[in-house]
This record gives C-alpha cells, sequence and structure tokens, in this order.
C-alpha cells in the first residue's frame, strides 16, 4: 500500500488551490516549481479571473487555473476553466491555446489624480489608466523591467508598449512630467477619448471622459496614460493607485491630442 500512498500523496499535490488577491486560482506544482512563492504571489496579485482564455466563458466559482507558456526569452500567465486547461507550464516551444489574443480582456478608465502642471501648480489632473490584459500577463527573468537573464521570473509590460515608447516613472526624476511618447495619438470625439499607437500591434483603447476631464484634455493638448497590471482600472484603491505610480508593473507616457 505504500506505492498506493505515495500515488495518492502526488496526486493531492499535483494541485493546489491559491486563495489570490482576486478570487481562488488552482496552481500546479510545475508552475508554483518554476515560478516560487513570490512569484506565484506577483502573477496571480496581477490577474483577474474575468473570461477564460480559451473559450471566452466567464471565470467563476473559483475554477479558474494558472498556465504558463515559457517561449524561453519571456513568457505569458494567463487563466483558464481547470477543463479547458489544467494548470501547467508549456514550455515546448508550441502554444497550443493561446493565453492571450481574442479572448483577453483589456480594462480602461480616466481619472482625475493628484499632480501639477507645467508650470509647477498643484492639480488635479486626468489621467487614462489601461490594463491590457486582465486574465493575461508578460513574466521574464530579470529586474522589473525585464533586464537581465538571471534572477526569479517577474510580471512585466508587454515589449511592444516600451517600443511605442512608454517608460516606467520609476525611470523620471521625481514630480517631473510624463515623457511625450512619439509613438502615440490621443483622439477626442465629445467625450470619447480614444489613444492608438500607428505602426505599433497594440490595441486601441478608449474610455469616456467628464465633463471636467474633456475640458482638461483638451487645453493640455494631450493625456497621460498609464499601462499597468497593478491594478484594474474599473476598481482599485489608492494603496494601488500609489503602487501604480511608483512604477511597479506600469509604463507611462504622454500622448498628444491629434486635432478633431
Amino acid at each position: 500500500m505504500a506505492w498506493f500512498n505515495r500515488l495518492w500523496q502526488d496526486a493531492v499535490h499535483e494541485f493546489e488551490a491559491v486563495v489570490a488577491a482576486h478570487g481562488e486560482i488552482t496552481v500546479g506544482r510545475q508552475v508554483r516549481s518554476r515560478l516560487g512563492r513570490t512569484g506565484v504571489d506577483e502573477v496571480l496579485a496581477s490577474l483577474w479571473a474575468i473570461d477564460c482564455l480559451n473559450c471566452g466563458g466567464p471565470l467563476s466559482g473559483g475554477n479558474a487555473a494558472l498556465s504558463v507558456d515559457d517561449l524561453g526569452y519571456t513568457a505569458s500567465a494567463g487563466l483558464f476553466h481547470e477543463h479547458c486547461r489544467a494548470s501547467e507550464w508549456n514550455d515546448s516551444g508550441l502554444v497550443v491555446r493561446s493565453s492571450g489574443g481574442a479572448m483577453l480582456s483589456y480594462h480602461t478608465d480616466c481619472v482625475l489624480i493628484p499632480g501639477r502642471t507645467a508650470d509647477g501648480t498643484a492639480a488635479h489632473l486626468p489621467l487614462m489608466v489601461v490594463n491590457p490584459g486582465v486574465e493575461s500577463v508578460c513574466i521574464a527573468r530579470g529586474d522589473g523591467a525585464g533586464r537581465g537573464a538571471g534572477g526569479r521570473w517577474r510580471v512585466v509590460v508587454d515589449q511592444r508598449f516600451l517600443n511605442a515608447g512608454l517608460r516606467s516613472p520609476a525611470d523620471s526624476p521625481a514630480g517631473s512630467p510624463a515623457m511625450t511618447v512619439s509613438g502615440g495619438v490621443a483622439t477626442l470625439k465629445g467625450r470619447e477619448l480614444s489613444v492608438a499607437f500607428p505602426g505599433h500591434v497594440i490595441d486601441t483603447y478608449g474610455s469616456k471622459l467628464t465633463k471636467t476631464g474633456r475640458d482638461m484634455v483638451r487645453a493640455d493638448a494631450g493625456i497621460t496614460i498609464a499601462v499597468t497590471h497593478a491594478l484594474d482600472p474599473h476598481g482599485f484603491s489608492v494603496d494601488e493607485r500609489k503602487t501604480m505610480l511608483s512604477g511597479d508593473r506600469t509604463v507611462m507616457g504622454w500622448i498628444p491630442l491629434t486635432a478633431p
């Protein structure tokens, strides 16, 4: 019976339901081993169980599983129904069921945050907050910006946003305005704001402004955008906002407004 007990114990510990900040997620042994406890915590803190990346159905009732597709130089971690894709670490080089694409949800919102205008005057400034993948994140080895081949796996913002010109606020002097993103354009139609990155394979993101926000974007001829995995723009705390603005899992930039 000793062999059966070992087999039973292996089966019991193969998958573990982890109670994360945004729900209960099943994490397989391979994923726990590769990411480590800190890595698992960081990845799960950056994901929200909204829709399955395979079938598009809602993830509810604690039936979400975390899987990772490891391509060597980078990897993606995403959430699936357990019956669509059991938690696994796939390093075969083949992505059978993508942890992104058409089924991936993104959330946006425009908020006013405390800051300073160009002349140093204290004011509440408009900020467009974008989480480009609430059910999937990029992870890489190295520091928080994905630099360096060593170290543990960390959540990073997709390289495409860096290629478009966005940068971590941690890379700018404290209190300085966000760097202008030459690869981005903002368009305002009524109170509907959209931000696009022509020439880059990035979605166009839109959000509705308040009347005050619209007037401020027009007056400033642009808006600051924060692309982040540190929070869900549809609902976040003051502490989460501080985490985002510190540069954790976040890149930012100022997007000029095109003529209406």
